[in-house]
């Protein structure tokens, strides 16, 4: 599992290039430009998870509790579910009144 609470880093991300690359378009979709998104990003501590093949219901059971119903949130409840690349998925929630959102990538093949 990968959590990122601010602009997700392109060489911290453990994923395929054109997976990085489509992740972080989708990311700034939403904005005029990628200044913009980091920008909101900054101010506004969106969360990205990426949840991968060995990441179960009692490793999520082991993280913190607040964490837990985020992720519960965006699996069970998404706003969206889209494929941004071949075998992967991203989903959001916004699980408050002030916007504040989770997204959760998973690899869709698994």
């Amino acid at each position: 599992m990968q959590i990122f609470n601010s602009w997700p880093d392109e060489n911290l991300l453990v994923l395929q290039d054109n997976v990085k690359v489509a992740l972080i378009k989708h990311l700034i979709k939403p904005f005029l430009s990628l200044e913009e998104a980091k920008a909101y990003w900054l101010e506004n501590k969106p969360l990205v998870i990426f949840l991968e093949k060995q990441d179960t219901s009692e490793s999520i059971a082991r993280l913190d509790p607040l964490l837990q119903r985020k992720i519960t949130m965006v699996l069970t409840y998404p706003e969206y579910t889209e494929e941004i690349a071949m075998g992967y998925t991203i989903k959001l929630a916004i699980y408050d009144d002030v916007g504040d959102g989770i997204y959760c990538l998973q690899n869709s093949l698994l």
